[in-house]
């Protein structure tokens, strides 16, 4: 059903079957992450992900790769990021089919709205080379 979907439009709403709890679980091991973890990035930025209102501020999650019991992210937002990769491998088969191609399995990224009190989301933040090559290789 998903394949079928992703063929005629383009994306796909699904709703995962979620133990009671996790998402208010993972909402609150967003709000412990360190302060130093969510950044403003540039609009040029913002726009390839969920735009300046979207993706106000975003936290990089830990690399998957890392060991469970290494990673500080939180044990909700450990278990909804191994799903996104699981969710990934089962629509691997289909993706030749699709158009599609994907070369690896990027970091989880936490998206924070624009509030209307909150900063100016056109704040122009620096975009370095070395910043937009990160993001590059990521929407590609």
């Amino acid at each position: 059903e998903i394949y079928a979907k992703l063929a005629a439009k383009g994306f796909c709403v699904i709703t995962p079957e979620l133990e009671k709890g996790t998402l208010e679980q993972a909402w609150s091991e967003l709000e412990e992450l360190e302060s130093s973890k969510w950044c403003v990035v540039h609009p040029a930025i913002q726009n390839g992900l969920l735009g300046p209102r979207g993706s106000c501020s975003i936290a990089e999650l830990e690399s998957p790769e890392l060991n469970r019991e290494l990673r500080a992210d939180g044990e909700a937002l450990v278990r909804l990021d191994g799903m996104l990769t699981d969710l990934g491998l089962r629509t691997e088969p289909y993706l030749h089919d699709l158009h599609v191609e994907i070369s690896h399995r990027t970091i989880a990224v936490a998206h924070r709205t624009w509030k209307p009190n909150a900063s100016d989301p056109e704040d122009a933040v620096l975009l370095t080379e070395q910043e937009a090559s990160k993001w590059l290789v990521q929407v590609l």
